[in-house]
């Protein structure tokens, strides 16, 4: 009879002991879900295309190669209207505060009316008076430019700051 009670007690142990064990283990959490946020529209969605036609290279200087970039702006704004701006993309090698081009020495310059925004440095206004903005012909001082055309890309992100 005490054998038998011992290997009740054994059996019951080794059932229980998975159960502890299981217990006293590591636990896998996984969180999911999805943050969703549009709070502005830029231009409707669709790209913001500003073109030169053509283009003098000796004259790029000055601004005398300055576009409106033509645009609107929509967002759910419920307090502070205060906002940012800024264009990201890949730097121009000659210097990386402008927008590269297709063509080697030639950069884009984005700017307001009297404010120079180059790339990734965020612009501060007020959304309640969307800025006009530009863009900007530039060139390496001294580059002699090759003839053709030229494309470029960025992208332009507005958030509340």
């Amino acid at each position: 009879m005490l054998i038998f009670r011992g290997v009740i007690l054994f059996l019951c142990m080794s059932f229980l002991a998975p159960s502890v064990w299981a217990l006293s283990g590591f636990l896998r959490v996984t969180v999911s879900g999805s943050v969703e946020s549009r709070p502005c529209k830029i231009n409707d969605g669709k790209p913001i295309e500003v073109n030169f036609n053509d283009v003098m290279t000796t004259r790029i200087e000055n601004e005398n190669y300055k576009q409106k970039m033509d645009y609107t702006l929509d967002c759910k704004t419920t307090g502070d209207p205060s906002m940012s701006l800024k264009f990201t993309g890949d730097g121009a090698g000659f210097d990386t505060r402008y927008l590269k081009t297709s063509v080697t020495d030639l950069g884009v310059l984005f700017k307001t009316a009297d404010t120079n925004i180059y790339m990734t440095t965020p612009f501060k206004f007020n959304y309640q008076t969307r800025p006009e903005l530009y863009a900007v012909l530039v060139k390496k001082s001294g580059a002699t430019l090759p003839t053709g055309a030229f494309t470029a890309t960025a992208t332009m992100q507005v958030y509340y700051n």
